[in-house]
């Protein structure tokens, strides 16, 4: 009877152990789909930064493409304005030394 006793109170606190860990792993899985949750939210947070700043990239390279799209057609209309001041000067330089010579004959 005693054997009886000891058997069943051996099984009701191996019964209360078993509680106490079911309980320990619900609340170690709460923690951890609350944790899982976080992160989730952490990674499609970290994934628009991202798109932003690939966003604002484009845009700055866009931005870039078009400065230099304007500089090279500044540059091309000053180059154009330099060949034809050197072609009127040279035009003028030429009608000088007609206009000398004319004048020494």
């Amino acid at each position: 009877r005693s054997q009886v006793k000891e058997a069943g109170a051996a099984e009701r606190a191996r019964g209360q152990e078993v509680e106490i860990q079911a309980a320990q792993w619900g609340a170690a899985k709460g923690q951890l789909e609350g944790r899982g949750e976080e992160l989730a939210h952490e990674v499609k947070a970290n994934q628009q930064e991202l798109e932003q700043s690939r966003e604002a990239l484009r845009e700055m390279e866009t931005s870039t493409v078009l400065k230099q799209q304007q500089m090279q057609e500044r540059i091309s209309a000053l180059e154009s304005e330099l060949k034809n001041a050197e072609k009127k000067l040279e035009m003028e330089g030429s009608q000088s030394k007609a206009a000398l010579m004319e004048a020494q004959v």
